[in-house]
């Protein structure tokens, strides 16, 4: 692989991985880009690239083995609590206003 995270992702654990992940969030309907180390996105027009598209999936993880994955927010609101202050902040206000409702929730690096 090269300095720029070129490369093919069937040859890197994490690729697969990406990749799978990739394609079974577009098989739900939801559209995905790929995204760098720091949710700097990878294709020319961000989150306006995003698509369900299999054979474009395949085809930015194949040139990006180790992206993050991107998804355009439009539609949802989205809670991002990161590290242990994020959750101490979270709780607070949660004692102070009420427990959110269940909803999906996705667990990243932080």
């Amino acid at each position: 692989m090269s300095a720029d995270g070129n490369g093919d992702a069937r040859e890197h654990p994490k690729g697969r991985a990406m990749l799978r992940a990739a394609l079974l969030y577009a098989a739900r309907g939801h559209p995905v880009f790929p995204c760098g180390q720091q949710k700097k996105p990878l294709t020319e027009h961000g989150f306006h690239d995003a698509t369900t598209n299999e054979p474009q999936i395949r085809e930015w993880w194949a040139k990006w083995p180790n992206a993050n994955i991107g998804h355009p927010t439009g539609h949802h609101v989205v809670l991002d609590a990161d590290g242990p202050e994020g959750e101490a902040a979270l709780a607070d206000l949660q004692a102070k206003h009420s427990p959110l409702p269940e909803t999906l929730t996705a667990r990243t690096g932080r």
